[in-house]
Formats: C-alpha cells, structure tokens, sequence
C-alpha cells in the first residue's frame, strides 16, 4: 500500500461510519439525558426552580458551558440552551442526566421555571400546575392596589383550586386549564408581527409594468376562465425507527460524539467552541439513519452538543434520546407552507397568466430559509411557467419550534399546490388533464429551462396504461349533478375519482444562495493496481454502480476499488454543507466517469500513483443567470407522471387507492433493479402519509422508465411530489369537493359529502319550487281556457 494511501486512511479517524443504529449503542456507567424545556412560548426566565437531586443526578444549564453558548450555522445564531427570553414553547433551558432514563425523564418535567411578572402568562401557566391558592401576591413595588396588575392577580387567585390536577409526569401536557387560559388570554401582551426571513419576487410579461391590484384584478376576472385556489401542505412525521439524539464519552482527553449527523464539519467546530476543546480532539462517529433527510441536519448539531456538554461535566458517557412526541413537535422535517394561487386560461387551455404567493412558517428559525424560498419559487412554475407570470414567496418566523430543510420535501408544497392547481382547471375547462398540460408545457418564453425532457412519452405512456381518458370522463360523469330528475348518478356505489400529476428533482441547483465548497471527485490509481475513490459516503447502492463503473473504465477487479472520505473530502471543508444537501450522485457520477478517462490516457506513460480530480466547470454554472433568477436551474432534471385511481366507501368514507401508474424520464439508468425498488420503496413509505387516520393499501402498481441518453438523474424525492397532489385531485373528482391539503381524515371526508348533499337538497328544493310555480300557472292556464270555452258554448246555444 502506498505511503500516500496510508496517511489518507489515518485521517478518517476524525469521523467515520458505524454500523449501528444510534438507540443500539451503549456504554459501560452511561447516564441517560433529557431536555428540560420551556413551556410558554415567550417570555424571560428569571430562575430554574428545583429541589435537591438524588445522588448521581445532575442538572446542567447555560451557565455550565464552558464555551459559547451559541451554534453558528450559516448566517443564524441559536443558543445551546435558553438564557433568559424565551422564543417558542418547548425550548430547551437545560439537560438532567441520570443512570435511570425515566427517573431522568420524570424529574425533567418537575423542574419548575420562574418568569418575570411582566409575562404574567407564563407565571400563571407554570405555578397553577403545583401550588395551592392564592399561588400569586404582588410584588412589594406594587403599592396602588387598584392597579391593573393587582386586578390581574385576584383574577387569578380566586380560580376554582388546581389542587386536585393530577401530578406532572414526562408526557405531561404544558397547556394550562381551561379556567386559567380564559383570564390569560384577555391580559396576554400582543406579539410582534413575523419577521420576513427570506423573501423571493419574480415578475414576468404583464406583471413587469403593472403593480395595480384593481388592473390586476381586472385582466384576471375578465379571462375565458378564472380559476383560484389555496392549498396547504403540511408534512406528515414518518414513522421513526428512532428518534434523534447523540451519545457522547470522553476516551482520555478525547471526546467522541456518536451521532445521525450528515454535516460533521459543523458539528466539529460547534463541540470545539462550545467545550473550549480542539478539534484534533473531537471524534465524529456517524450512526446509521433511516433517511439522511429526516435527521434534522443543523438541530442535529444541537443535541450532541448538549449531551456532550453533560458527559463532560459529568465525566459519564451521556445518551440523549428524545420522546416520540420531542420528536414529532420539535424536529419534524420540512416546513408548513400555504400557497394561494390563481390562473387566466383561454378556450383553448392557454395559460395566459400565473399569480402565486407562498407563505413558509419557519418557526423560530431556519438558516435554510433563503434556498427554501428560491426552491419553492421555481418548483410552483414547474413545466407550465406562462408568459405573464408573477410569484412571491415569503419565509417567515413564529413562535413555534425551528425548522430545517429537508430535500425530500423542499418542492413538495409547490408540486402539490401547481398540480392540484392545473387538475381544477381542466374540469373548469372541460379539457383533459393530459391534453392541458400538452398545451402549456415547454413554453419557449419560460423563464425556466429544463433539457431533454421526455415529457410527451411519459405522459402517453401512463394514460395508456391506465385507460386513463376512459376512467376520467366516467368518473365525472358518475358525480356530476344532473339536476330534480336524476340527481347524482349512481349514490350508492363506491364514489371513484382518477387523476394525473407531473413533477420533477432537480439535481446540483445551480442557483443556491448558499456559501458551500465546491464538489470534488478524486480517483487515485494506486502502486499495487487498487483504486480509491474520494468522496462523500454514498449509498451502498450508488458505491456499487460506482465501482462497476471504475471496474469496466479502467479494468480493475470490484473487490480492489475503495471509496472513503478523508479530511480533504467537503463533508470536513469548514465552509462544507450537509450531506444531504451536497451530495449529489448525478453530477458525482459524471465526474467519477471523467476522472477515470483521464486516469486512463495517463496510466501508460506516467508512474503510479496516478490522482484524477474533477469539479463543475464554470460554464455548467453560467447557465443559470442569478441576477436575472432565470435560465438552467439544475445540472440535471429527472421527469415523473403518476396517475392515481382512488374509490371512496359510500357508508364509511373509507378510501382505497385501487392503482398507481408512474412514468419516469431519468436518463441513462445505470441499475434497472435499484431504479426500480428505489420507486417502489418510495410509494410504499408514500401511502403511509396520504391520510391521517390509517395508511392506505395498493396492490396494482406499475412503474415504466422511458429510455434516454441524458446523464442520471436522481430519483428521492420524486415520487413524493407526484403522489399527494393525485390522490388529492383524485379524491376531490370522487367526492366533488376540493381536498387543499393532505393527508385528510375520513371525518374531513363526511364532512365533504355532507357538504355535497346539503348543496344537492337545495338544488333540488329550488327546483322543486321552480316546478311547483311551474305546474300552478300552466294549471291556471288550463282553467283560463276551459272557462272561456264552456262560456263560447254557452252563448252558441242561447
């Protein structure tokens, strides 16, 4: 083995892969952590209140850290633990760490936090959970006792007793009574109003000169077809294998962080900081993870952090696992989006014009909020960008729990918001959803360019498949109103509706406002005949196509190709994003092939080591024009259309998705078979998300991958942003009411229907009553008549 080879090895002792789950390891004397968090979600604390630990129990705070208190992350600052002003309910203001995980758990949620008497709010939530009556008296600086806060206080003080609530445990609810809330709700202090923490504005044709919303209003009223709508998306938890945390030990005057993290860089410099501990003596042991887009990426930073913080302190290996409900409520992927969003169409189905805004919920914070705006903003075009087109998108913060970026699920809102957009206009219109979207996709005046995609074959392929036409006009049929005589045809039967979808993943956003080391593939071919690929980790499915490449470029057995990430790798740049933002493996996967056809040209006539490196060249990035946000987004575009066919129960509102068809454009398929389960894997953990109550079965799923010379593309997100917006069009045809958001409950659906029939009644009642009048006249006619012939007859024979 070379000399060369040997030192690279050594570094990957600063961070490398286990391969365990996080929850499976374990260490001799570990202590068991848990977040002592705030349960208001504003106000300034002013003391932690707790009585005297058991022995080998131990609380730690702000004031325990050695270092900073503060995680940088890109241009956001957030603190390990909260120092008096609080920001969102459930920050956490300090870890307890024991040798019993319930224990720990337990005298976690009896900690007792004390704010000013300013937020009165938050005083009342937290003594009325312990203290008997009267558990408020006023300050001594309170002398006038007609004061407004002495009238708050006897409010509070002669409240029906809480003595009798039961007592806190660690899946107590921090929500005050019902009693106390009334009289919180009429002195609680006005919040200020969001901050705009990313805001994107893109105006096109029409929307260029004119900013007047009454000749705004005007062009789009005065169109063919007015179509407007608001859609929500909200990400549904997965199902967790585990939840987030860290286990940390020190190992002499070595500290060692096992942790889900993708972005060790930041992780590193973080501990260092924080632990006033050189990053030479921090080691970064990745633990296996369901989905590197579900860690939490920077939240993941800190809660290592703070259960390194406590086994340092506490000179114990320290685990930090959150609760399921932790969990759900503070580390949730994505963010909440609401997309209002309306159309001017033609006869023929032209778009002639798109207003879009997008309101993001980032929480407390999200150091992402800049990409998310940018991504959203482009995916809510998709393929059909018109000429006159006009789209806001604002990122905002609240007081809810910070947010991260998650790529599986940055596009989706948009996806869903467009697609379920484009499926209300063509039952407005009464086109086909296939032949609508023919017509306004590829538009030449789109500000957004995408390279050979099949779009036209993928289409085709899955609404012959489907029978998709056929299905559509039936299914309209059977729930269109057919007025007093025939009513909704066929009530009885399951309700059925069908519908079409189109999306993309973008892969290497040539756009990103975001500071980040370049991409780099490097090959070396070794002194014994090995190669050794440099580069982020990547999935054991992509590192064996990886090695087949190299294998048949340069002739070189499978079991003699390594891949490792060395120090030199960008996942350890100091300026590195998350894994799960900068690994790409359609550009990666370009770059592996160009560096063995150069390692080839020079393997005859220069001696080994032979190193090949490649990055992006400039005039890849030249294709997105970033003053004028327009042009070539993505190194590379995967296409997807997914038609789903959903039926409803007449009687328990029950839905069942009777088949899914997927077309997809991915270009050059290095694997048919990991291409293939990739998709199927991806619907499966899809159906888990669609509703609210239960996950809903299929059993008839096709896939078809359309041929093309195009570099690969990726496929993770893909499906996720075709399958929501289906089966919501699709339900919507079935129950003729708009589903906005996913995933819907059965009662959401009778609700719907009783909706639907209340409507129908009326109509009918209306056309009853029109028949009724209807009826009277003509038998008032009929009286009219027959009284002027028996009076002609009468007169004839006088």
């Amino acid at each position: 083995m070379s000399e060369r080879k040997t030192k690279r090895i050594k570094k990957l002792r600063k961070s490398y892969i286990l391969k365990d789950f996080l929850i499976d390891c374990t260490k001799n004397s570990m202590y068991y952590g848990a977040l002592v968090r705030s349960p208001s979600s504003f106000g300034k604390i002013t003391n932690i209140g707790i009585t005297s630990l058991p022995e080998g129990y131990y609380l730690y705070t702000a004031r325990d850290i050695p270092g900073e208190n503060v995680i940088h992350t890109l241009d956001t600052d957030t603190q390990i633990f909260c120092t008096e002003e609080v920001h969102y309910a459930g920050e956490p203001v300090g870890i307890l760490v024991g040798p019993d995980i319930q224990k720990v758990r337990k005298l976690a949620s009896e900690i007792q936090l004390t704010f000013d008497i300013s937020t009165i709010e938050n005083v009342a939530k937290n003594l009325s959970r312990i203290y008997k009556r009267p558990f408020l008296e006023l300050p001594g600086y309170v002398t006038d006792k007609d004061s407004a806060i002495a009238d708050i206080v006897d409010d509070l003080n002669i409240l029906p007793s809480l003595d009798s609530l039961p007592a806190p445990t660690e899946k107590s609810s921090y929500t005050a009574p019902e009693q106390i809330t009334k009289v919180i709700e009429s002195i609680t202090p006005h919040r200020t109003e969001s901050a705009v923490l990313a805001k994107r504005e893109i105006r096109t044709g029409f929307f260029e000169n004119v900013r007047d919303e009454k000749e705004t209003d005007s062009f789009f009223k005065n169109a063919d077809f007015y179509v407007s709508d608001v859609w929500t998306n909200r990400e549904k938890s997965p199902v967790w294998i585990e939840t987030s945390g860290a286990l940390s030990y020190m190992e002499g005057s070595t500290l060692n962080v096992l942790s889900t993290t993708q972005w060790p860089a930041h992780l590193q410099k973080t501990l260092s900081n924080a632990l006033n501990i050189d990053e030479n003596r921090i080691e970064i042991r990745k633990t296996l993870s369901q989905s590197k887009n579900f860690n939490g990426t920077w939240r993941t930073t800190t809660l290592a952090v703070q259960s390194a913080l406590a086994a340092v302190l506490s000179d114990h290996p320290v685990k930090l696992l959150l609760t399921r409900k932790e969990q759900e409520l503070f580390n949730a992927p994505g963010i909440s989006v609401t997309i209002t969003q309306r159309s001017a169409v033609d006869k023929e189905g032209h778009i002639k014009a798109m207003q879009v805004f997008i309101e993001g919920d980032a929480g407390y914070t999200n150091p992402f909020a800049k990409e998310i705006a940018d991504r959203l903003s482009i995916a809510c075009a998709n393929f059909y960008c018109p000429e006159n087109l006009y789209i806001c998108t604002t990122i905002k913060n609240s007081p809810n729990p910070p947010t991260s970026i998650s790529l599986e699920t940055i596009d989706s809102g948009a996806f869903f918001a467009v697609e379920n957009h484009l499926n209300h206009i063509a039952h407005l219109t009464g086109i086909h959803p296939d032949e609508l979207r023919f017509i306004n996709m590829n538009n030449e005046k789109s500000i957004f360019k995408y390279k050979n995609i099949k779009y036209e074959e993928a289409v085709k392929a899955v609404v012959q498949a489907s029978d998709f036409s056929r299905k559509y006009a039936t299914f309209r049929l059977t729930t269109h109103y057919d007025g007093l005589q025939n009513g909704r045809i066929f009530t009885s039967l399951p309700k059925r509706g069908i519908a079409m979808t189109c999306a993309y993943e973008g892969a290497y956003f040539y756009g990103t406002t975001l500071s980040v080391s370049e991409q780099k593939m490097e090959v070396t071919l070794e002194l014994d005949g090995s190669v050794t690929i440099n580069s982020p980790i990547p999935s054991d499915s992509i590192a064996e196509i990886w090695k087949k490449i190299v294998s048949e470029n340069l002739q070189i057995d499978v079991s003699n190709i390594t891949i490792t990430a060395d120090e030199n790798s960008s996942q350890f740049d100091e300026n590195s994003l998350p894994e799960s933002l900068s690994s790409n493996v359609s550009l990666m996967t370009t770059l592996l092939k160009r560096c063995c056809g150069e390692i080839q040209k020079k393997r005859f006539l220069n001696p080994l080591p032979i190193t090949a490196k490649k990055s992006p060249t400039p005039a890849m990035k030249r294709q997105w024009n970033r003053e004028k946000f327009s042009g070539y987004p993505f190194y590379s575009t995967s296409f997807g259309t997914a038609i789903v066919e959903v039926e409803i129960h007449p009687y328990t509102y029950k839905q069942k998705i009777n088949g899914i068809w997927i077309a997809i454009d991915c270009g050059e398929i290095l694997s048919f078979k990991a291409a293939e389960n990739t998709v199927k894997l991806s619907i499966r953990q899809e159906l888990e998300h669609l509703t609210e109550d239960d996950s809903i079965s299929c059993d008839m799923i096709k896939i078809y991958f359309i041929q093309s010379s195009n570099p690969p593309c990726q496929l993770g997100s893909l499906i996720h942003n075709l399958i929501p917006a289906a089966f919501a069009s699709a339900t919507s045809q079935a129950i003729s009411e708009v589903i906005s958001e996913v995933p819907c409950t059965d009662e959401q659906i009778f609700t719907l229907l009783e909706k639907q029939r209340q409507l129908d009644a009326t109509l009918e009642y209306k056309e009853s009553a029109e028949a009724g009048e209807l009826t009277e006249t003509e038998n008032k006619a009929e009286e009219q008549e027959e009284n002027a012939g028996n009076q002609a007859q009468t007169e004839e024979q006088q």
